[in-house]
């Protein structure tokens, strides 16, 4: 009798993707590090930052997914998509999308729900988005040598 060839290649089902890693990850840690960075920077103009984030935060990052998760989801697809690498254009890529997105969806809020929003609070969303790109960008994948 023959015996089975053993497949020596190392496939395994736990991980998926490098790609989809990104993404997932990406898409998991980008709205709450927008709130975070909203936070530390509203809370810097304030007198009480430690009082008011001990009570704040916990429910801000929950609702952070359903505001900024369709950015940064979006913003991890088009760099999934672009195919962008660990290097400086990559990175900017990554922000600008995070920004483009960003307002964008900031736009798409206020028209459907009317909301009396100024112009800064739409640079504060953008500048959050940017940010969150900019620092996830870490987890883009090390370009070949």
């Amino acid at each position: 009798m023959e015996e089975p060839k053993q497949d020596h290649l190392n496939r395994s089902a736990s991980k998926p993707p490098y790609a989809w890693r990104v993404l997932i990850v990406c898409s998991l840690f980008g709205p709450p590090l927008g709130t975070v960075l909203l936070l530390i920077g509203l809370g810097l103009s304030g007198p009480n930052l430690k009082q008011g984030a001990q009570l704040i935060l916990p429910i801000a990052i929950l609702f952070s997914y359903p505001i900024g998760g369709i950015p940064a989801f979006l913003t991890d697809l088009l760099s999934m998509l672009l195919r962008l690498k660990r290097n400086l254009p990559g990175i900017a890529a990554m922000t600008v999308a995070g920004a483009l997105l960003s307002v964008i969806w900031w736009l798409v809020i206020e028209l459907v729900i009317k909301l009396v929003i100024d112009t800064f609070s739409g640079l504060v969303f953008t500048t959050c988005g940017a940010t969150a790109a900019l620092i996830l960008s870490v987890c883009l994948p090390e370009p070949s040598k």
